[in-house]
């Protein structure tokens, strides 16, 4: 496991792209800059996690619960709560009982802020890009606040299951997976299926 480091100018480049981005127009996608661990392969990811989920989201990105305060000099926490439809339980060590059929709150770390004039601003942590809705995904999280689960290993903690890798038609980021992301994406998807037999 290893960590990305916090960039030093990270909240002072965030506060010039907000000014940008306040500017008007379609809204702006900010890359806020933060430390989380990563993980190197599928059975790190595994050891990580308390409970890992075959399982599709319901509601576009858009459309889910964006957490975050909007401001200018925006410094505290932000993320997006997304509901997502059990298809298969892989591994739950949570002493929760989540079984197929259930819906389950999944935490993203990114969101979009409304301010009062209507302007709204993407954010999103070291690009991370949001799951898809109607894509089925192997999910790998943590427990986070009671009855919400927490993304592991970031954007190769959801690895989708049998489509493109491609972002959303509302994405939070505005790119698509470079070919090494795709490569390494494709390694970690195979890992997993031979790993959980899927």
């Amino acid at each position: 496991m290893r960590s990305i480091k916090l960039s030093t100018l990270a909240l002072s480049s965030l506060s010039l792209c907000m000014s940008a981005a306040l500017g008007g127009g379609a809204p702006k996608t900010v890359v806020v800059h933060a430390i989380y661990p990563t993980f190197q392969n599928v059975d790190e990811m595994d050891q990580a996690s308390g409970l890992v989920v075959l399982g599709t989201p319901i509601e576009t990105f858009d459309a889910s619960a964006h957490v975050g305060e909007a401001s200018e000099t925006y410094e505290g926490g932000f993320y997006t709560f997304r509901k997502v439809k059990v298809r298969k339980v892989i591994k739950s060590v949570l002493g929760v009982a989540v079984k197929p059929g259930d819906v389950v709150s999944i935490v993203e770390p990114a969101t979009v802020l409304t301010y009062p004039d209507g302007a709204k601003v993407r954010l999103t942590t070291e690009d991370y890009v949001p799951m898809n809705k109607g894509q089925e995904y192997v999910i790998f999280t943590r427990p986070g606040t009671p009855g919400n689960y927490v993304i592991v290993n970031h954007n190769l903690g959801k690895l989708p299951y049998r489509s493109v890798l491609v972002s959303d038609t509302s994405p939070a980021v505005n790119t698509q997976f470079n070919k090494e992301q795709q490569d390494k994406f494709s390694k970690f998807i195979d890992d997993a299926k031979k790993k959980y037999k899927l």
